[in-house]
């Protein structure tokens, strides 16, 4: 007789709270949600018990450590999934990934304070064998629960605001049904996944490393060739809007150098491509943190260009349209913005511009 399996979706450490729906998906904390939803008796003891296994350090004033639970688990399932029965199809897996990837650019740009990471939307898709208190471990071996513990990595913040879906993620979860048909689309996930990866603080991810993915999120969305259609791309998506401008003298083409007049994100996508030939050629890379800050600051003011990319590429698509409210928030102009990034970047660090 043959054993009856079942797979779970979760996110350990994510800073969700309350129940939501986000496209095709439900999105809710098994502790909260667990007896309404889980109708097997056996699997939801199951799963108290596995879930039971991921603790966290906490430090008290006196520098004791103790244990503790994450507050909850966050369980992803398609509508009308029965949660400890069914199996999720291949397509459902691919979603779930890419749903992640939108959560968490959402909680990181719409949401959190920066620096925000990553780290704390790390999905698990797991396999169940009903009734039974342990798991294969990448199909080689086999654990009872309680001949381990999940410990939460010290570089996973609690400093994030509660995630709560915004007009922004609803739009792009909506549209992952076109992702296989729609180029655009199919680029804008290609482009947050990248982005998910290049913002954390794992300590085996390098600042090149950062850069490198951060320069391709740009390139699988735009599709540029080379440093000049990068810098043109980015002057498309910031048209409209009251630029500063800046000069320099630059070869545009071998043997041509001119003086060349552009608004300062022009600039900044200019030397961001620098530096990833830099990386990539095995050259000295000049980060140039009194112009840009650290990675991070670069990071931030990505964030905010990928939010305005990503909202024009859906409304050519007829899936986004401005309201007042999102046309205030988006009133500010991208040179603005970096400026402001700079600022509070040399408040904190004055030592870099002495």
């Amino acid at each position: 007789m043959s054993k009856e399996t079942f797979q779970i979706a979760f996110m350990p450490y994510a800073p969700i709270q309350e129940t939501f729906k986000l496209g095709q998906y439900d999105i809710w904390p098994f502790y909260k949600e667990a007896e309404n939803i889980i109708e097997d008796k056996v699997v939801l003891e199951q799963l108290k018990k596995f879930f039971s296994r991921y603790v966290e350090f906490k430090f008290q004033k006196e520098l004791k450590r103790h244990e503790e639970q994450p507050c909850q688990i966050i369980i992803i399932s398609p509508l009308n999934f029965k949660v400890g029965q069914d199996k999720f199809l291949e397509s459902q897996i691919r979603d779930i990934v890419s749903l992640v990837h939108v959560i968490a650019f959402s909680s990181i740009f719409e949401i959190g304070f920066t620096p925000n990471t990553s780290d704390p939307f790390q999905v698990h898709i797991q396999n169940f064998v009903k009734g039974e208190e342990g798991l294969s471990v990448w199909d080689k071996f086999y654990m009872n629960y309680n001949l381990f513990k999940v410990l939460k990595p010290l570089y996973i913040s609690d400093s994030f605001f509660p995630f709560k879906p915004t007009e922004l993620s609803n739009t792009l979860v909506n549209s992952l049904e076109l992702r296989d048909s729609n180029n655009s689309i199919k680029r804008i996930f290609r482009s947050l996944e990248l982005l998910y990866h290049t913002i954390t603080f794992s300590d085996m991810i390098t600042d090149e490393h950062r850069l490198l993915t951060l320069l391709m999120s740009f390139e699988v969305l735009l599709g540029f060739q080379n440093k000049q259609e990068f810098v043109k791309s980015i002057k498309q998506f910031i048209s409209g809007h009251k630029p500063i401008y800046s000069e320099r003298e630059i070869y545009l083409k071998r043997n041509d150098k001119q003086l060349v007049k552009w608004p300062l994100t022009c600039w900044w996508a200019y030397d961001l491509y620098d530096l990833r030939s830099e990386i990539i050629h095995g050259e000295v890379v000049h980060w140039k943190y009194e112009e840009y800050g650290t990675v991070w600051q670069r990071v931030t003011f990505a964030g905010n260009l990928f939010k305005r990319i990503y909202k024009l590429l859906l409304k050519e698509n007829g899936l986004w349209e401005d309201n007042f409210l999102s046309g205030l928030v988006e009133t500010y102009d991208m040179d603005e913005k970096l400026i402001e990034i700079m600022n509070e970047f040399k408040e904190m660090h004055p030592d870099i511009f002495k």
